[in-house]
């Protein structure tokens, strides 16, 4: 009692610590922030590691005890931001902002990171994330932290979501799980073959970025141009968002200057950077598996 009195306090180095502050001489948060980043009175941006820690008085701070993210081999988290910007009436998800994988929660906030769904995601490893900033949905729980909110039901539902649709695994291009088998006669012996059908296509619908022309039922194909970074089958957003709003200008100020967009020779390997959240722009395109 005598050593909490004192302000010493001890993170298990499973956990984080998160700091939330009863009082400061620089006030209160304004404008509707929920994270300080001068020492006003509220959660801090900056979390504590394992070890101990000292000068955190009772009766100006509470430190709560969270536990460090941890991404299954093979497997995707979500990321929900509570504070930052807010996103523009046009989108869908939050773009991607430095941040160290969400470990750095004060250069995400003064980086313009924004608040909601982000279409950055967390693969495989731990993470030291600040759980007043984040939730972070993963396959098996939801970690919302100290934050006590009136609604925590919707973290669920979009765990379901992603769920049913196996948003937590990685996409694969390929037999998807399930081989197809065909039998066949070998010619030359007059023997039964089963063939097993491994090429297969992915369909892409996209749920961000600017609409598609008047007519049209299909996305016209995103190019990289020069200077421009490649979106590497849709798995880098920001790339994809940058390259499709070009191209959107590029199709008004002339209309045959872009293509539907056609297939897309795609091997999928399950350790390369997948991202359902990454797979979006209004209308369709399409991947196909590269043959061995």
């Amino acid at each position: 009692m005598l050593i909490w009195l004192c302000g010493v306090r001890y993170i298990p180095h499973n956990r984080v610590g998160v700091i939330e502050k009863y009082w400061s001489f620089v006030g209160s948060l304004k404008h509707g922030g929920i994270i300080a980043l001068g020492g006003e009175a509220g959660f801090q941006a900056d979390i504590l590691r394992g070890g101990l820690h000292f000068w955190l008085f009772p009766w100006q701070y509470t430190v709560h005890r969270v536990p460090l993210v941890m991404i299954a081999e093979s497997k995707i988290g979500y990321v929900y931001a509570r504070d930052g910007e807010p996103l523009l009436p046009t989108q869908t998800l939050a773009k991607v902002t430095a941040s160290n994988n969400f470990q750095d929660a004060r250069q995400f906030l003064r980086s313009g990171g924004q608040r909601g769904r982000q279409r950055s995601i967390l693969r495989e490893g731990v993470y030291a994330i600040n759980l007043a900033l984040y939730v972070v949905i993963t396959e098996d729980m939801v970690l919302s932290g100290p934050m006590h909110e009136t609604d925590t039901r919707k973290y669920a539902l979009w765990q379901q979501q992603l769920r049913e649709m196996a948003g937590f695994d990685p996409v694969i291009i390929g037999h998807g799980g399930v081989a197809l088998q065909q039998t066949t006669t070998d010619p030359s012996t007059q023997a039964d073959v089963k063939l097993t059908v491994t090429d297969t296509v992915g369909i892409v619908t996209v749920q961000d970025g600017p609409p598609i022309e008047s007519g049209e039922i299909i996305a016209p194909e995103v190019k990289v141009t020069d200077g421009e970074t490649d979106h590497h089958s849709f798995q880098d957003p920001e790339a994809f968002l940058a390259s499709a709003a070009a191209a959107a200008s590029s199709f008004r100020s002339s209309p045959t200057a872009l293509l539907h967009q056609p297939l897309v020779r795609h091997r999928r390997n399950p350790h390369q950077d997948d991202d359902p959240h990454r797979l979006r722009r209004r209308g369709r395109g399409l991947l196909r598996r590269q043959g061995p």
